[in-house]
């Protein structure tokens, strides 16, 4: 089955562009960093005959029927090229996913993310309230709340209420930094980053609660940020919890136990 996809974005590849190769080098004939592979799978998570697959170099293909056949969804504004970071099918709708994807190697910072509802016969372009040169590498949703998605851009975390309708910083207590994965896990939303440890908010149930319009700051003293800088020496993480609101410390502590 896996042969069978890769078979399939080869023959439908882009031809490799030229501004890839000064970027790779001597690596461009044979990495993977340009070269039509796929980037990113996203099984179904209500009919598992459903799977998403997407190349870095910016095609979207998707199964009905668990592989035996393919078709080509690529949102029609995807730009060449680009690279399919990451798909997250929905939890709520066989037919609903959340395509994002990057493009830096072409000095294309900005953000690119798409929803779609009908199996990608139509898409919707979902990037309003996210920094200009904020491009995605990964795009969630919420398993618990249908329309809470989770961004990580390569200016931190950011959070919609609305599926996308607008985007808001998720950032409390956080230095500017690239995001490269989110995972929202039971209560907790946990983050990978670039360089600078993982981190955990613990306690999104405010999060969840919360609607647009209703007034106030969503979680705010209810929610935690939990950085681990790992000694790989011992194995042992040991780093700083910072508990706070959106962008307010109101409390540091040592913390030397992770779950």
């Amino acid at each position: 089955m896996l042969l069978g996809r890769i078979a399939l974005l080869f023959t439908s590849r882009r031809a490799l562009p030229a501004r890839c190769l000064p970027a790779l080098g001597a690596r461009a004939a044979s990495s993977t960093d340009c070269h039509a592979t796929i980037f990113a799978v996203g099984p179904g998570k209500v009919d598992i005959d459903v799977i998403w697959t997407g190349s870095d170099d910016g095609l979207v293909h998707v199964t009905r029927d668990g592989g035996g056949s393919w078709k080509n969804v690529t949102p029609p504004d995807m730009p060449e090229f680009g690279r399919v970071s990451l798909i997250d099918a929905s939890a709520f709708d066989a037919g609903k996913a959340y395509v994002s994807a990057c493009l830096p190697l072409l000095d294309d910072f900005r953000p690119h993310v798409w929803r779609t509802e009908d199996y990608g016969e139509t898409w919707t372009r979902i990037v309003d309230g996210i920094r200009d040169d904020a491009y995605l590498n990964s795009v969630r949703e919420d398993p618990n709340r249908e329309g809470l998605l989770y961004a990580g851009t390569n200016h931190g975390v950011y959070v919609t209420f609305d599926d996308g309708g607008w985007w808001r910083e998720l950032n409390p207590g956080l230095p500017d930094m690239p995001v490269t994965d989110v995972i929202p896990q039971h209560d907790e939303l946990a983050m990978a980053s670039h360089g600078r440890g993982f981190r955990v908010l613990d306690n999104v149930g405010p999060l969840r609660r919360w609607e647009p319009g209703s007034g106030g700051v969503p979680g705010t003293a209810e929610r935690a940020w939990c950085c681990s800088s790992l000694r790989w020496r011992t194995g042992q993480g040991a780093g700083w919890c910072c508990r706070g609101g959106w962008g307010r410390v109101l409390e540091v502590r040592r913390r030397r136990s992770w779950r």
